[in-house]
């Protein structure tokens, strides 16, 4: 635990330690040495900075582990994904203004995988740039294929992973996609966590990939720890609120007094803001009244195929279309025959 010093950084070690005992874990070296590496991913798993013992299943966890990193990598090598897309509606124009490229994991034996599977096992076996990459250009060039078709431009949302948004190759891959793709610079946006700004070092990012003319959101806003100081330095153009406010604010009554703090912040920093997850009609009027109209999430669609967004995107969303006076037509003779 004592800090060392390295380039006038500070550093503080992490220990895991996973521990094998003879005979009862293994009567060999191999054998104790396996069933100690098994027990240190477990500590790993755990939070890291900690002890585990062996314990039979662990080896289990581990094997599966092995088989889920080959099948990955091999994923990566053949090209084992799909981009699925969902609008965001602005309930202000009724229209589609943007969707979020969202992959998804073609696996020949499980079928289609959520990336909420796989991500962080891609983060740590150093995949994710090479994912990352293969979104990018995939995506910038299905919205010029759309363009191409018929479909009107529109804003085009991705993920970018903390770990490749702090690699140096970032900012040649997005604009290698911008040039491959012909993709105007500023339909571009990147999503990333607001663990990206806890270090001071990644902020600069921030302004060369800005420099392009991309948009940059912070996804998931108000789950990390994210401090006023460091959104000031950072030159976004919108915040996504994370799903659990959207879930939360028909229970709790504070909650809405917080999503009103985070919209007025929105309003005077003069970002776009976008509500994630909205899956009811009643969490739709409520954020809808507190003053966000950018909205995302299954009460419109889920995420679909690519060539589904050509129809939606002709669609109206606005709140005095014939599916809205339909559903709150139905609930208020509902609530007058209660």
């Amino acid at each position: 635990n004592h800090p060392l010093i390295l380039a006038g950084n500070h550093l503080k070690p992490r220990v895991s330690i996973g521990i094998a005992i003879y005979p009862k874990d293994g009567e060999n070296e191999h054998d104790l040495m396996k069933a100690a590496d098994s027990a240190m991913y477990s500590a790993k798993k755990a939070g890291k900075q900690r002890y585990a013992y062996y314990r039979p299943e662990m080896t289990v966890l581990a094997m599966k582990r092995l088989q889920d990193e080959q099948a990955l990598r091999e994923a990566v090598e053949h090209s084992q994904f799909i981009l699925h897309y969902q609008p965001q509606i602005n309930l202000l124009t009724g229209k589609i203004e943007c969707v979020e490229a969202l992959i998804r994991w073609l696996h020949p034996v499980r079928g289609v995988v959520s990336p909420a599977e796989f991500i962080s096992l891609a983060e740590s076996l150093g995949l994710i740039v090479k994912i990352g990459e293969w979104v990018l250009h995939t995506a910038c060039q299905q919205m010029m294929a759309w363009h191409h078709a018929g479909m009107p431009l529109i804003q085009l949302a991705v993920n970018i992973s903390s770990l490749h948004f702090r690699d140096k190759s970032l900012f040649a891959s997005v604009q290698s996609a911008l040039t491959e793709s012909q993709l105007p610079p500023e339909l571009l946006e990147l999503e990333v966590t607001e663990s990206v700004m806890q270090n001071q070092g990644d902020l600069q990012i921030f302004h060369t990939i800005k420099s392009l003319g991309v948009k940059i959101a912070i996804d998931d806003f108000g789950t990390g720890y994210s401090s006023l100081a460091s959104i000031n330095q950072i030159p976004l153009d919108c915040l996504k609120i994370d799903r659990c406010f959207i879930q939360d604010v028909l229970c709790n009554t504070q909650t809405p007094v917080l999503l009103g703090t985070i919209i007025s912040l929105s309003n005077a920093m003069g970002y776009k803001l976008v509500a994630e997850g909205v899956e009811t009609i009643e969490q739709l009027l409520i954020m809808s009244g507190l003053g966000c109209h950018n909205i995302q999430g299954y009460f419109f669609s889920q995420p679909v195929h690519a060539d589904q967004i050509p129809a939606l995107v002709k669609k109206d969303f606005s709140l005095e279309s014939p599916v809205y006076r339909q559903v709150l037509g139905f609930r208020e003779g509902y609530e007058a025959n209660e």
